[in-house]
């Protein structure tokens, strides 16, 4: 009896971390800049605002982003991210500060309402129809490298024909965690991020 609950925990030991790898090698799979054509609209997810402007994540996201706009300023660009309880303002006015400090002087439209990945998304795509942009019509997607598997999911989910730009992740202890955590968060924003 012993034997078969050890022989029945390795087994099921063995298929949790086959499942994991998997879901790893979906993480990295799409930790890329994927540019299929020309978009005409770019949505940068949001992360931590600090008193003193964007976070480091979130700072790498905006120059990702700020590449390509240089050589593509008309394209319309939706900056996503309410206020968390630590923050100082909402991460979409943050964003939006950053960008014209560093230069851009195209449109940015404001979807400061969301908190999460699947809030961004919806938020960002209600904004775009506002203006008249279907998502439908190609849509970039800025985030961190190990985020993109995820937003690339949920972007689907919702109607988005997505294009993605990977925004470097430098701290290494940091990256590690985050590609680490990110195929729990592929599983839950499978789940329940309807």
């Amino acid at each position: 009896m012993k034997r078969r609950l050890l022989w029945t925990l390795a087994i099921l030991a063995a298929l949790g971390l086959a499942v994991f790898l998997i879901l790893e090698g979906v993480v990295l799979f799409h930790a890329r800049d994927d540019l299929r054509g020309q978009s005409g609209a770019m949505v940068i997810l949001g992360a931590q605002l600090k008193a003193d402007g964007p976070s480091l994540f979130l700072q790498r996201r905006l120059e990702k982003a700020l590449d390509y706009l240089a050589d593509h300023p008309d394209t319309l660009v939706v900056v996503s991210g309410g206020q968390g309880p630590d923050e100082p303002d909402t991460e979409a006015n943050g964003m939006e500060q950053f960008l014209r400090e560093k230069g851009f002087a195209g449109t940015v439209l404001k979807e400061d309402r969301s908190h999460n990945t699947k809030e961004n998304l919806k938020n960002s795509k209600a904004v775009l129809a506002q203006a008249g942009y279907d998502v439908q019509d190609g849509v970039i997607l800025v985030s961190n490298d190990f985020h993109l598997a995820r937003a690339k999911l949920l972007a689907g989910r919702f109607g988005y024909r997505a294009e993605t730009l990977a925004a470097p992740s430098d701290h290494w202890g940091f990256k590690l965690y985050n590609f680490l955590r990110e195929p729990v968060g592929l599983v839950k924003s499978a789940l329940l991020d309807w």
